[in-house]
């Protein structure tokens, strides 16, 4: 009799360490739940233009010419708001920075020997315009960049 009283002691301590460890967890998956859906909204909310005052998330297709081609890099994130944020594109060929809305080239693999590139025009969907360094880029625009030195 007293061995099944501790075997059922037993057991029951076992189911109820099991049962605390059972909510806990669930506690957990729920908690990490709502901030993956907090993220998800915050990522919603951040998607339009680039725009260096607030910190909008974009993307941006950058084109590069060269005297033989013109690449260019679909879907390449651009992070603004940062005074001196770097962004590599999908295939590391291109390296750009913003600073206070001024779009610099820092390197590119596709043609190293160039020391001077120019954002020479901008165009969204079919039409393009022709822009000065401190022009504001937009999400969804096409960034044609000129080696000019």
């Amino acid at each position: 009799m007293e061995r099944h009283r501790l075997v059922t002691s037993l057991a029951l301590a076992w189911a109820l360490i099991a049962a605390i460890f059972t909510v806990t967890l669930a506690l957990k998956v729920l908690s990490l739940k709502e901030e993956l859906e907090g993220i998800r909204r915050d990522l919603e909310a951040l998607q339009g233009t680039v725009n260096t005052a607030s910190g909008r998330v974009s993307y941006v297709r950058f084109c590069v010419e060269t005297r033989q081609s013109v690449r260019c890099f679909d879907s390449t994130p651009v992070y603004g708001g940062e005074p001196a944020l770097l962004v590599a594109s999908a295939y590391s060929d291109l390296t750009v920075g913003f600073r206070n809305n001024t779009f610099t080239i820092v390197s590119a693999t596709v043609q190293p020997e160039c020391r001077k590139w120019v954002l020479e025009e901008v165009g969204f969907n079919s039409t393009t315009r022709v822009v000065s360094p401190l022009d504001p880029v937009f999400g969804g625009e096409t960034l044609i960049l000129k080696c000019d030195g």
